[in-house]
């Protein structure tokens, strides 16, 4: 990794950073602005895997700080979300696929949220037996992540591939 990574990496994980404080600095009504914290990570991952991954725990130690609650939902939600998809972006050329892997990992950490953290993902319980929730959780991360990616490949192509 040379020094020009090295600084596009920390530029990203700033703006990681800021997008996942915007709530907490402003108000609960810019909770949607949280989302916009993948869009670093997925550049960083997408560029080079290991800027990715050090966007992620970089932005995810520096959010945890000044708001723990945040930076489980950035190193569990949104984090994951963006590395992943930057991840698989990098190695796999087959969006469905990417889609699949990604919503694993997604899946995966929500589960790791709602069963062992106790945290409510989705505001409430889904209804049905565990098999049954992550089944649910699995579709509903699946097509997030593949919605997403479409959107982040688009960002990706305007803004990064232009430099």
């Amino acid at each position: 990794m040379d020094t020009r990574h090295i600084a596009i990496g920390g530029l990203l994980a700033l703006f990681a950073w800021l997008f996942q404080l915007s709530p907490v600095v402003f108000s609960e009504i810019f909770i949607f602005i949280t989302i916009l914290s993948s869009i670093p990570v997925y550049i960083g991952s997408r560029i080079q895997p290991k800027i990715g991954v050090m966007i992620y725990v970089i932005a995810g130690f520096l959010i945890s700080m000044l708001s723990p609650h945040e930076g489980i939902f950035f190193f569990f939600t949104n984090g994951i979300v963006g590395l992943s998809l930057g991840i698989a972006e990098y190695y796999i050329e087959n969006k469905f696929y990417i889609g699949l892997i990604s919503g694993s990992f997604l899946t995966i950490s929500l589960g790791i949220m709602t069963y062992l953290l106790d945290i409510l993902v989705f505001g409430t319980n889904i209804p049905g037996n565990i098999s049954v929730q992550l089944i649910i959780m699995f579709g509903f991360s699946s097509l997030y992540c593949s919605i997403f990616n479409i959107i982040l490949d688009f960002i990706y192509k305007r803004v990064v591939e232009k430099l």
